[in-house]
């Protein structure tokens, strides 16, 4: 193993690659699903490798594990998309609906469903972490994630910073969003989400998931 400054340059060259090449993986199945069906399941997948990156694993077989994932998952993680998308266009609409109001009460609750809205991405940073990393039915998932999200506000704030970071990042560099926007953001999220994993185990959580493949 190289050490000092080659073996670092190495290392970032190695991880840039990996990086790239699941980005790739994440965006070709989007595709593959016709972006409705394959972006969900292939979200789950980025996050499956992300999170065994994370606990250690970087020898991971990258397309191997990505693609089980998604096999695995293709069925129930299109139909939690199906709920989230749902949910995120009632969300949306009674705020429209709020906002273009003529009561001004209406129009002040309208800043209730925007704070609902801000929680709820929040809910989603954590949701795909704890998905893939716990053997957990709707019902936990959904409670579980929910306390995890308002018991770690500030590791939230990281990460919400994080992807309007990378957000920034991709508008302003030409090629981010192709080969890195996706995997990075689920690395980064991924991260933070397993310190706070380890740092909660008190709450009710069930068995985590096998890393075998």
């Amino acid at each position: 193993m190289q050490t000092g400054l080659t073996g670092a340059i190495v290392r970032i060259c190695d991880w840039i690659a990996r990086l790239a090449f699941l980005n790739i993986l994440w965006i070709a199945f989007t595709l593959v699903g016709f972006v409705f069906l394959g972006f969900f399941p292939a979200t789950i997948a980025m996050f499956s490798v992300c999170r065994r990156w994370v606990m250690g694993e970087q020898d991971v077989p990258v397309y191997k594990t990505f693609f089980q994932s998604y096999r695995t998952e293709f069925r129930k993680g299109n139909l939690i998309g199906i709920c989230l998308m749902a949910i995120v266009y009632i969300l949306w609409v009674d705020y429209r609906i709020l906002q273009t109001s003529a009561s001004s009460n209406l129009q002040s609750l309208a800043y209730v469903f925007f704070l609902l809205f801000v929680f709820y991405g929040i809910f989603l940073l954590f949701l795909f972490p704890m998905y893939v990393h716990y053997e957990l039915k709707g019902r936990q998932l959904i409670k579980n994630t929910l306390l995890l999200a308002i018991a770690s506000p500030l590791t939230a704030i990281v990460m919400v910073t994080g992807v309007l970071l990378v957000y920034y990042l991709s508008l302003s560099i030409s090629g981010v969003v192709f080969f890195f926007s996706g995997s990075i953001l689920a690395l980064f999220i991924m991260w933070f989400s397993y310190r706070v994993f380890q740092k909660h185990k008190g709450i009710e959580l069930t068995h985590e998931k096998d890393v075998s493949i």
